[in-house]
């Protein structure tokens, strides 16, 4: 009885841990950093790259909807599928933008466990005729060879 209790926890541990390896996660920031790539391509050792994100932005200030994306799948060639939608409102709730299937990651990587940065981005700016306010921008991302999807949300004023 014991033995077969050791080896059901045993495979418990091993299945739950195959799962957690293969869950997509996200990170999302705006960020007005226009270096942010040299930043994450130029990083030295154990250290871990700064992009900042921020929550205010000014009229004709250009700032960038990073994606940075991890645990995914990949196909026999070593290439995640990796897209994602985004949408843009108002303070009033109309739609600046909205983009669907972008492109996020579908190069060889050499590790599928490796955090990477999103090969497109989004820049955009206000300007004088938009309307002051918090701004919402919203996106799916998807994970095309497991359909995996994670929702995002980010606010700015």
């Amino acid at each position: 009885m014991c033995k077969k209790f050791i080896i059901i926890l045993i495979l418990l541990m091993l299945s739950s841990t195959a799962i957690y390896a293969q869950t997509m996660q996200s990170q999302v920031a705006l960020s007005d950093d226009y270096s942010y790539r040299d930043k994450w391509y130029n990083i030295t050792g154990e250290s871990v790259p700064f992009i900042r994100d921020v929550s205010e932005i000014y009229r004709h200030q250009k700032f960038f909807i990073i994606h940075m994306l991890g645990g995914f799948k990949v196909d026999k060639a070593n290439i995640p599928h990796v897209s994602y939608s985004v949408k843009a409102l108002t303070p009033n709730g109309d739609s600046i933008f909205s983009y669907d299937s972008i492109n996020a990651i579908s190069y060889e990587v050499p590790n599928q466990n490796m955090f990477l940065l999103s090969n497109t981005e989004l820049g955009m700016s206000f300007n004088n005729k938009d309307l002051l306010g918090v701004y919402t921008i919203t996106g799916i991302i998807t994970d095309n060879i497991t359909k995996q999807k994670i929702n995002f949300e980010k606010k700015l004023n």
